[in-house]
């Protein structure tokens, strides 16, 4: 079996925005610990296959007094760095960020007017976050890549324009549109499948503007066929040790295992029940995998 090679560190639990749609809401997570300098140090002896690693998960990365502490590590560690933020706090952290060696920052704005971004998030930062994305900028000048992302629903696709358009002002490096991703049966329902016509017509259109060239990455339509990889070359670590092989809906929970634990990426019942998942093999995560846009199929691909 492949060892994984792609980390993602859910670094803090803490956040100061309550976003609609956040897995946060749902479940309780605020008891887990920051990911430390010295557990990473352990996880990385154990996994030395690791490559790259995105800073991420439930939290805001920014509230953690680790941060610091871990960019360093995976510098001396040769592991290439992402950093995922509410850009809430890139003011107050600009002396870490002129320093970083990171290859991108990426903010999760997701809306391109402070209305609807308060209306999402539920705080008043959004000014604060266009100011700070453009102190970076200045700071940074080019070192690494700052762009800024936007979670795509079914029923807000006609405010991705103008996001465009804040991103051509503030002149980042990149735009990802993403799918929303079901964390609950309730949920399944909710992202963009390959029958909502309206909505990839829509999308076309808006592809055509001359500022979308800003654009990397677009919205997918879920679809039953493709086989997602993650679970066999990404795992997620949170600050209490323990694992997961999901990208994107499954955070690191006792089930899947302690990093520590003896052969756990090979034979933790849990990790290869949700490989089977990915594959086609209906199990208890298939209700989850079969509508989540990380199983790309040919159709997909075809209205990309």
């Amino acid at each position: 079996m492949l060892r994984p090679t792609d980390l993602n560190i859910y670094l803090t639990s803490k956040c100061n925005h309550r976003c609609h749609g956040c897995r946060r809401s749902r479940v309780a997570i605020n008891n887990t610990p920051d990911v430390t300098p010295e557990l990473l140090q352990e996880f990385l002896d154990r996994f030395g296959t690791i490559k790259t690693a995105a800073i991420a998960g439930f939290g805001e990365p920014l509230l953690s007094d680790n941060l610091g502490g871990v960019l360093s590590l995976l510098e001396k560690r040769n592991v290439r760095v992402g950093l995922i933020t509410n850009g809430s706090m890139l003011c107050s952290n600009l002396h870490l960020l002129a320093d970083a060696k990171i290859d991108y920052l990426s903010v999760s704005l997701n809306f391109g007017n402070a209305q609807e971004h308060e209306l999402y998030t539920g705080v008043h930062t959004f000014f604060d976050i266009v100011k700070g994305i453009m102190l970076v900028q200045d700071i940074v000048k080019g070192r690494y890549k700052v762009g800024i992302s936007k979670v795509c629903f079914r029923d807000d696709y006609t405010t991705i324009p103008a996001f465009i358009r804040l991103a051509s002002y503030m002149n980042v490096d990149f735009v990802y549109l993403t799918n929303n991703v079901p964390y609950r049966l309730e949920d399944i329902n909710m992202p963009l499948t390959k029958d909502d016509l309206e909505v990839w017509a829509y999308l076309q259109a808006i592809k055509q503007m001359s500022v979308s060239k800003i654009v990397k990455k677009w919205p997918l339509p879920v679809s039953e066929a493709g086989v997602c990889t993650a679970p066999m070359k990404s795992i997620g670590l949170d600050g209490s040790g323990y694992i997961t092989g999901c990208r994107r809906i499954l955070p690191p929970d006792r089930k899947f295992g302690h990093f520590s634990d003896v052969n756990v990426w090979e034979t933790n019942k849990e990790l290869n029940e949700l490989r089977a998942a990915t594959a086609g093999y209906t199990n208890e995560y298939s209700k989850f995998c079969d509508h989540c846009f990380g199983r790309k199929s040919k159709v997909a691909k075809a209205v990309r």
